[in-house]
């Protein structure tokens, strides 16, 4: 499956589409441990970016499992239609995990903040 990505622009095949959008994404973690930690409001938004970055590689997993099962994707057979599938469901955990820490950490933070205020 290709798909067009703009008027006159050239067309892309779907899995390279997929592979750039990963590695866009793999860039953008790296930016966010880069993030300032420590309090727990640092770490609340530290965790939540980092978990918004896996919800994208999720999302990307996502559209190359539904190109897999395509009629254009489905000559590339069922390991590749498992990975794709064991990648994402990889990434939503990590996403969910880093929601709860996230959200732990602002709870910590707005009771430090309610007693000291």
């Amino acid at each position: 499956m290709t798909t067009g990505m703009g008027a006159g622009a050239e067309l892309v095949v779907v899995p390279e589409m997929v592979r750039a959008g990963l590695e866009r994404v793999r860039r953008q973690y790296v930016r966010s441990l880069r993030m300032p930690q420590g309090s727990d409001e640092q770490n609340a938004a530290h965790w939540a970016r980092v978990a918004e970055v896996y919800r994208r590689e999720a999302r990307w997993w996502a559209v190359l499992e539904r190109w897999v099962f395509s009629l254009q994707g489905r000559a590339v057979g069922v390991v590749f239609a498992d990975a794709a599938i064991q990648a994402r469901n990889r990434a939503e955990r990590f996403a969910q995990d880093y929601e709860k820490l996230a959200a732990r950490a602002r709870n910590l933070h707005e009771g430090a903040v309610g007693v000291s205020g």
